[in-house]
């Protein structure tokens, strides 16, 4: 190769004979596919580290290298870091051998200086007491990692495992938002994640591109789901889903829906009791959907990744024939097969028998006062009266 080797940067050294019109096109031509990057775990945290002092016009091997030298790119990465933990990240060109990364509000110096000199000075000074990315735990470094990466534009694919790794739920929520805006038409990012929020935070952004592929392993293989973008949109359009937790729903092993909150809770109580007294742990998740309106979108999106989701209504979901329908037919039940017993019950539940005649009940009721002198009724005689309304 030798001479011809000239093309290089973060993570590539390409020959100038093997790439044509490299050189002319913001977007590597036809090379821009070659440029993946693998954001695991490893690499994330030591991008973050101080990298090596490099002259202004020399060929940038770390990203920290056009945070340093670029306004653009140190405007967005201090910004997005500052969106997450409510400082800034400044590159600190005078520190000497390398270059950190400083964790801190913007230096702001006034002009009362004699000579450019004396300003740098001060400026490092105060630059010294700031705290730098590698001296921080490993959420800030992997989180710093990821922004480094996301930054540099000339990677067409990202490869990121666990972004939520060492993050807080919240900080979790700002990546997949911030790795949803940033990237542009022209690129992808397939994402490993376990973390609810991640998903949260790339839907809220940017629904449209949101393909979720569910992984479940039996034995030695892995079976791959789908859950294509417009079955997708149909629950994260609804308002009262979007935010709640049915994207919880992809990591459990078992799911049961539920009308409402009150109902998961009784019933997660019930089911971790049970377990308990077999000396079992419980891997079910209890949902509600805010009603049972919304119950068959979701068995539908769910089941289109093969999660294992079970229903609990109230009775009352009998009275609306159209909501009964879709709910069977999520589950693949014919509804010709079974319309028949549907109406034999329902023309039951609303039979005249549910009724009282007043004037049987006067006569129940006499009796039974009369039945004995004492002020007040037993308990036994009272629930006669109750059998009545059943």
């Amino acid at each position: 190769m030798g001479g011809n080797r000239n093309y290089s940067g973060i993570g590539y050294s390409l020959a100038r004979y093997s790439v044509s019109n490299y050189a002319h096109n913001m977007y590597y031509g036809p090379a821009r596919a070659l440029f993946v990057t693998y954001l695991d775990t490893i690499n994330r945290l030591s991008i973050s580290n101080p990298a090596n002092c490099i002259t202004r016009k020399a060929t940038k091997t770390n990203p920290i290298h056009y945070v340093a030298f670029n306004r653009e790119y140190r405007e967005w990465l201090s910004q997005s870091f500052k969106s997450a933990f409510g400082k800034e990240l400044i590159p600190y060109i005078l520190n000497g051998a390398n270059i950190p990364l400083c964790i801190g509000d913007s230096v702001k110096l006034n002009n009362d200086f004699k000579d450019e000199e004396e300003r740098q000075n001060a400026y490092a000074e105060i630059l010294d007491t700031y705290m730098q990315v590698q001296e921080q735990g490993d959420g800030i470094k992997s989180f710093t990692g990821i922004l480094l990466y996301l930054m540099i534009d000339y990677y067409c694919t990202f490869l990121i495992d666990e972004p939520e790794s060492f993050l807080h739920p919240p900080q979790a929520n700002i990546m997949g938002q911030i790795i949803g805006t940033t990237l542009t038409e022209y690129q992808q990012a397939f994402i490993s994640t376990h973390s609810e929020e991640i998903v949260k935070g790339l839907t809220q952004v940017c629904p449209d591109r949101v393909k979720i592929i569910r992984i479940t392993r039996n034995g030695n293989a892995n079976k791959f789901s789908i859950l294509e973008n417009e079955t997708f949109n149909s629950v994260w359009n609804d308002p009262l889903l979007k935010y709640s937790n049915i994207m919880a729903s992809l990591f459990h092993k078992n799911v049961v829906l539920c009308e409402s909150d009150s109902d998961c809770k009784m019933y997660s109580i019930i089911e971790n009791y049970n377990k308990l007294c077999r000396g079992l742990y419980s891997e079910t998740l209890f949902i509600h959907c805010g009603g049972k309106h919304r119950m068959a979108k979701i068995v539908n999106a769910l089941h289109s990744l093969d999660v294992d989701i079970r229903l609990i209504v109230d009775i009352d979901v009998l009275n609306e024939e159209n909501v009964f329908r879709e709910i069977t037919e999520a589950y693949s039940i014919d509804w010709e097969s079974i319309k028949i017993d549907y109406k034999k019950i329902v023309s039951n539940l609303h039979s005249p028998k549910e009724y009282v005649d007043k004037y049987e009940l006067k006569i129940l009721i006499e009796k039974i006062c009369n039945s004995s002198s004492e002020k007040n009724l037993t308990k036994k005689k009272s629930s006669k009266l109750g059998l009545l309304y059943h």
